[in-house]
């Protein structure tokens, strides 16, 4: 009776871990990283920046099938770097400091370069071989208000960045 008493005990044992082991399969099956593939972009706006004379030029673009959106920029260097920003159609607002680009871009538009100009250069380049200059930008969707006037509503803003 004991004998068996263990047996239906182990083939219970038995039958509820083989029950469990697709799920658990299941869950590292879908959480793993594969590699290669294609990189999906899911972003309507793309940035594109060039660095030279110790200037970043910034430049923003909506896709061709999107809808329109505002757009805003922020930079981040080292704190022994200060950044001097300019750009046609940039505003400064010091409530976030985010420069906003003042049109919202249509479908395949793109804004105004935005230029971040480090102003402290180094005596000796060299001694900095090695810094960032991180844009940080986002975008939203244009809304309308009631008159059907355009509006940025920032608190469903969309991020993105490049280094």
């Amino acid at each position: 009776m004991k004998k068996r008493t263990l047996l239906l005990l182990a083939l219970a044992v038995i039958m509820v871990t083989s029950v469990s082991v697709p799920q658990a399969a299941a869950y590292f099956t879908t959480y793993t990283e594969a590699q290669g593939g294609y990189q999906v972009t899911i972003e309507p706006a793309t940035v594109e920046e060039r660095f030279y004379n110790w200037t970043k030029h910034v430049s923003v673009t909506n896709a061709e099938d999107g809808q329109p959106v505002y757009v805003r920029a922020r930079a981040f260097a080292g704190s022994q770097f200060h950044l001097q920003y300019s750009g046609d159609g940039w505003s400064y607002n010091p409530d976030d400091g985010y420069y906003y680009y003042a049109d919202p871009l249509g479908p395949g538009e793109s804004a105004n370069e935005l230029l971040v100009h480090i102003d402290n250069i180094p005596l000796d380049p060299g001694d900095n071989d090695s810094f960032n200059v991180i844009v940080v930008y986002e975008y939203t969707h244009v809304k309308y208000d009631s008159e059907d006037n355009p509006y940025a509503d920032w608190s469903s803003a969309e991020k993105g960045g490049n280094g």
